[in-house]
């Protein structure tokens, strides 16, 4: 099992990678979720992430306690300076940086800081602005994940409704809420592939630059821990808790992923699943696999009756062990994970052997789910 030490060289090499800001904004969340998981959406059963029935309110000397939230207001992010300056985007858009979605995976963290400095969850609320009257819709009224033409990305599920679903909560504002649960919806519409091997898994892209009709492995992650991410939200919330279409929804929506990557062979070589699944022209990766196997450990506890020991035979968990087994032999001893896809050149065909900052996180976000899930079932 993996101890404490190699994921914290996992976290090490992550921030030595980081750099984009969706790669920031995953980075935060994995902080959360490994060293601060009493403000995580997936806090423990018996802590409230929702005390009040309001976000967490933090002190100036709990921010500079948290690891995630000391790095987000960190120079090297850029979001403090977003928020000095007053730009739309919580991180000043870079040259050559197009995505309209990315920004928004620092949403929560600035939530989080704003209930110390307000001008954080202004900064916030200028964000989701943005993104709701500004960035292009595609015909289905899906929130373009670009900021030039129209087009659904499956990364856009992780970036944009967590963080929409959190602004509810912090402004008390359902219509926020609403909206992510209307996009996850669309974004199904747009993405999913509805026959033959492939059903079930969402496609990459749609749109006319980036079109890329494959199940991206990553992508069919981002979606799924996304959604997952909303889900806990609707279910820990004292407003929608008792939302009980809304939540069967969203569980039809993951289990629909997940079937679609039990589904889909793994690459013998190293047992991970292949970039773009069912395809056998690709390699296995980490990246993808270890994201996937976190959603389901995730919705072993959010879930259990579905994805627990007992729901379904147990499948969903013996599927994400084999999963998690597999990423733990692709670590080395400094903590880098490897072979994992090229996030900027996903269809590349060889997998990169010098880590990623998504495969860093994935992997620390696969074992934190892990272990909340051995906390929660009291099995070791």
């Amino acid at each position: 099992m993996t101890t404490a030490v190699q994921v914290s060289n996992l976290l090490a090499q992550a921030q030595a990678l980081v750099s984009k800001s969706w790669e920031h904004g995953v980075f935060c969340e994995t902080l959360i979720e490994v060293m601060n998981p009493e403000l995580s959406i997936f806090a423990p059963n018996e802590v409230d992430p929702f005390p009040d029935g309001e976000i967490p309110k933090l002190g100036k000397g709990d921010i500079e306690k948290c690891a995630a939230l000391k790095w987000a207001s960190s120079n090297e992010v850029g979001m403090r300076q977003s928020v000095e300056l007053g730009p739309a985007e919580l991180v000043k858009r870079r040259r050559g940086d197009d995505a309209a979605g990315d920004p928004a995976s620092l949403g929560i963290p600035a939530l989080l800081i704003g209930t110390f400095n307000h001008d954080y969850h202004t900064a916030a609320c200028r964000q989701a602005n943005l993104l709701l009257t500004r960035v292009p819709r595609t015909s289905k009224g899906a929130i373009s994940h670009r900021y030039d033409v129209a087009e659904a990305w499956s990364d856009f599920v992780y970036m944009v409704p967590p963080f929409l679903a959190y602004l509810s909560v912090s402004t008390g504002e359902i219509d926020y809420l609403n909206t992510a649960l209307t996009q996850i919806h669309l974004y199904r519409d747009e993405l999913r592939i509805s026959e033959g091997q492939h059903a079930g898994q969402w496609r990459h892209i749609i749109g006319p630059q980036n079109q890329d009709k494959g199940a991206w492995a990553s992508g069919c992650g981002w979606a799924a821990m996304g959604m997952a991410r909303v889900l806990a939200t609707v279910m820990k919330w004292r407003t929608t808790r008792d939302w009980k279409d809304e939540q069967a929804q969203l569980k039809g929506y993951i289990l629909e992923l997940l079937n679609g990557a039990l589904a889909s062979p793994r690459d013998p070589a190293k047992m991970l699943l292949r970039n773009y699944l069912n395809d056998e022209t690709y390699s296995g990766e980490a990246a993808g696999t270890a994201l996937l196997a976190a959603t389901a450990y995730r919705m072993a506890v959010l879930v259990p009756d579905y994805f627990g020991p007992d729901g379904f035979g147990g499948k969903y968990l013996a599927w994400a062990d084999d999963g998690r087994i597999a990423v733990e032999k692709c670590i080395d001893e400094n903590g880098l994970v490897a072979p994992v896809v090229n996030p900027l050149r996903h269809l590349q065909r060889e997998p990169l052997d010098g880590g990623s900052p998504e495969g860093q996180c994935f992997a620390a976000l696969m074992f934190a789910a892990y272990s909340d899930y051995l906390a929660q079932f009291k099995r070791q």
